[in-house]
């Protein structure tokens, strides 16, 4: 729990330990994720010297971080070597065969067999399309303009215009891995996934395609085509699109990461897939991150959830400021988490993790204004403004929980010089917090505490900014499932249609009475299957999203809670 008090007298110094500070109020507790080895009460008393003023508390409602749920990563092991097996058969365009694809219309997901046809082969991918889908929703203009970018090159902003996603991948990330069937290229297949509440699915990777179809069987009742795949869905954003490009860049980073470190945890390979598609000049999630503009304090170091938003800038700005090797030193760090960021921090000399954290939040908010320096600035793309918490008099004040390597930020208001007096429960925790004076390459970045006590933020003719940073406590970071799955949903629908509960998009028209009432049915007979699995907010029960439904049906296959479930879910990207 922590508390912000901000106050306003005539030359005088307050500290809510001294009994100076009257009528203190208390901002909502924001929610939080129940992952935290302990929590920290912090205390802040700000004193503007030199005005007098009325003392109105700090209006702000609580926090909802905007997290969204890695719902689709499953342990797979195998109990034999992973070697190739030798058993790879010629393919040349035209070769015709039979793959297993989920079936996304249902929950739990099922299997479907996809009969497909070769339609390109080129020295890092094998193109098939499915036969139903080939001349409908795919073209042989797709398959050329996907081979190109795959095969030769990438556009201008990639870190090799010259080369293809294939290429830079494997050069940053690591070689492609070989498949079961000796076959080290990586198959793209073009598939219809089917729509699930009006949830639609932009592509997955497949752990159980990295074991053999008896193991996979013998888990759960799997399946398993033996190979490097990726799936990618042709009824969603065009197939050839750049959105469609920069989701196989994302998905490619996790199938080469997958053997180097399986049990990484889900922030740190999220944060790297979401750099490999600024690496390949694809930088599309823009909608996630326009959603963590607008609640920037949503946590980016989890323990079983993401924020895309948060994953994106990370992963750009390890990438900005480190350089393309570093991404390939902490894939290939058997360290998880933090602790396998910390090796590569230290070399590049940028400190522990979280003093990289502290710059990357300071960037954040001072990325969004011209001529940033470049230790706080973006390269790749623009950032928007951070939607900050408003301090709009003195005195008042904030307070809430604080978890580790948490971020906040409070605006305050221009004018006079204001004291900061800072508490911390339990007095072990260490908490840091700095203020941002000004902004472009002028701004003015200052450590103020780090420890209980007072300090001043000088006087400013401009906004100023204070950010607070939890440290007291890691999260759980033993690593994730042995082997990973991936399953990534669709962006925003057009403008006009209707957003779904946790994001999914309804893309069909409204729905006629009959229909709604059908739905009706349909949901209540789903409802039972998330009874503990989500978290309502009125006594209404709206439909489950794509994501919890599938949350659900895991949790109850492995056995495992929500906050264990190993299932990993590619959110729909916000509106």
């Amino acid at each position: 729990m922590w508390r912000l008090i901000l106050r306003r007298s005539c030359l005088r110094m307050s500290c809510p330990a001294h009994g100076a500070v009257p009528a203190l109020r208390s901002l909502p507790e924001e929610p939080t994720m129940n992952i935290l080895s302990r929590s920290t009460l912090v205390v802040i008393v700000l004193t503007a010297l030199g005005l007098e003023a009325a003392s109105p508390a700090l209006a702000a409602g609580p926090l909802c971080p905007a997290t969204a749920p890695e719902l689709f990563s499953r342990t797979v092991r195998s109990s034999a070597p992973r070697v190739a097996r030798g058993r790879s058969l010629p393919v040349e365009v035209g070769t015709a065969r039979l793959f297993w694809a989920w079936d996304l219309a249902v929950m739990p997901p099922g299997f479907k067999r996809v009969s497909a046809t070769c339609r390109f082969t080129g020295a890092r991918s094998i193109v098939f399309v499915e036969d139903a889908e080939w001349g409908v929703t795919v073209q042989p203009a797709d398959v050329a303009a996907v081979a190109d970018r795959f095969e030769i090159s990438t556009p201008q902003g990639a870190l090799d215009p010259a080369r293809g996603i294939g290429d830079l991948t494997a050069s940053v990330f690591g070689e492609f891995p070989t498949g079961l069937d000796g076959e080290h290229r990586v198959v793209l297949l073009l598939v219809k996934l089917d729509r699930f509440n009006g949830g639609a699915f932009d592509g997955y990777f497949n752990a159980f395609d990295t074991i053999s179809e008896s193991e996979a069987q013998a888990q759960g009742g799997q399946h398993s085509n033996e190979t490097n795949i990726l799936y990618l869905n042709t009824r969603g954003s065009p197939i050839s699109s750049d959105y469609m490009l920069g989701v196989l860049a994302h998905e490619l980073q996790h199938l080469v990461h997958q053997p180097r470190d399986p049990e990484e945890v889900s922030w740190v390979n999220e944060s790297l897939s979401e750099a490999a598609m600024v690496v390949c000049g694809y930088p599309i999630d823009t909608a996630h991150l326009e959603r963590f503009a607008r609640k920037p304090e949503t946590p980016l170091v989890t323990d079983g959830f993401v924020s895309y938003g948060a994953c994106f800038l990370f992963g750009t700005y390890l990438y900005e400021q480190l350089g393309p090797a570093a991404l390939r030193r902490i894939v290939e760090d058997p360290a998880h988490g933090t602790a396998g960021l910390e090796p590569t921090l230290l070399e590049a000399g940028r400190g522990q993790f979280g003093a990289f954290l502290e710059d990357w939040a300071v960037a954040n908010h001072l990325a969004s204004a011209p001529g940033a320096a470049p230790r706080y600035g973006y390269r790749s793309f623009p950032v928007p403004a951070l939607t900050l918490r408003q301090v709009p008099g003195l005195p008042a004040e904030d307070a809430g929980q604080l978890a580790a390597h948490k971020v906040r930020y409070l605006r305050l208001p221009a004018g006079p010089a204001i004291r900061v007096a800072l508490q911390i429960e339990p007095s072990t925790a260490t908490v840091g917090l700095s203020s941002i004076v000004g902004a472009g390459p002028d701004a003015a970045v200052t450590r103020l505490l780090t420890a209980p006590g007072t300090a001043t933020v000088p006087a400013a003719t401009t906004d100023r900014v204070l950010l607070l940073r939890g440290t007291q406590a890691r999260l759980r970071e033993t690593g994730g499932s042995s082997r990973r799955s991936s399953l990534r949903a669709d962006r925003p629908p057009p403008t006009g249609q209707r957003p779904l509960p946790g994001g999914a998009a309804a893309l069909q028209r409204p729905s006629s009475t009959a229909t709604r009432a059908t739905r009706t049915a349909r949901d209540a007979a789903v409802a039972p299957a998330l009874n503990g699995c989500v978290n309502v907010s009125s006594t209404t029960r709206r439909p489950p999203s794509t994501g919890q439904a599938m949350k659900a049906w895991w949790a109850r296959y492995t056995g495992t809670g929500p906050a264990g479930s190993p299932v990993t879910s590619r959110p729909t990207q916000p509106g």
